[in-house]
């Protein structure tokens, strides 16, 4: 059975296909994962052409559903400019392609410099960065477990502001954007029809 978990879909432009949770477990989880995540781009592309990025996001309830053994995609939605933001940031994965050098923010260098230590990760992170950990994979480890990072870390600049109010009185009504609600109802009405047609 696929599962398909819509969380913090209420600001933005852009669908984004989560790719938490998909690796580090038995070949056969990882490779039932990798498929949903690869059909999810298909529907996706379907409904959102143009309008959609697969990036590494917080676990949601795909963590217990996944730990019990079942298959779950996280679909969420940013506002294009962070989610782009972020990419350039993020290691490379199979559903990505890698960046150039010459390609990524040119305050990088000061992100990683800031982070290396661990120091500017959140409190409940701190020491947890190892020398062998790059910036880009200490970015990853902030954003899947949803780390609180302070507003003067070089990281917030990165992390999408979206993620960063969830959870915070800035996370009202107001933030809340048409275009995302628009996105959301295309991806549903998709993934309706290809289970009737499938059905």
């Amino acid at each position: 059975m696929n599962i398909f978990v819509f969380d913090m879909c209420g600001s933005g432009d852009t669908l984004i296909l989560s790719e938490s949770g998909i690796y580090g477990r038995d070949t056969r989880k990882t490779a039932a994962l990798s498929a949903l995540h690869r059909r999810c781009r298909i529907y996706a592309d379907a409904a959102c052409r143009g309008r959609w990025l697969s990036l590494p996001t917080a676990y949601s309830d795909n963590a217990g559903l996944i730990s019990a053994g079942l298959t779950a995609q996280v679909i969420t939605v940013l506002p294009r400019a962070e989610a782009e933001l972020l990419m350039r940031y993020m290691p490379p994965s199979v559903f990505q392609p890698k960046v150039k050098e010459n390609g990524m923010h040119s305050d990088r260098s000061s992100i990683k410099t800031a982070i290396s230590d661990g120091s500017d990760v959140g409190s409940q992170n701190k020491g947890k960065s190892s020398a062998n950990e790059s910036a880009a994979q200490v970015l990853q480890r902030c954003i899947i477990t949803n780390a609180h990072v302070p507003p003067d870390s070089p990281l917030a600049a990165v992390i999408p502001q979206t993620w960063q109010r969830m959870h915070t009185p800035q996370d009202s009504l107001e933030t809340l954007t048409p275009q995302a609600f628009i996105l959301v109802d295309k991806i549903l009405r998709y993934l309706a029809e290809v289970k009737e047609a499938a059905g």
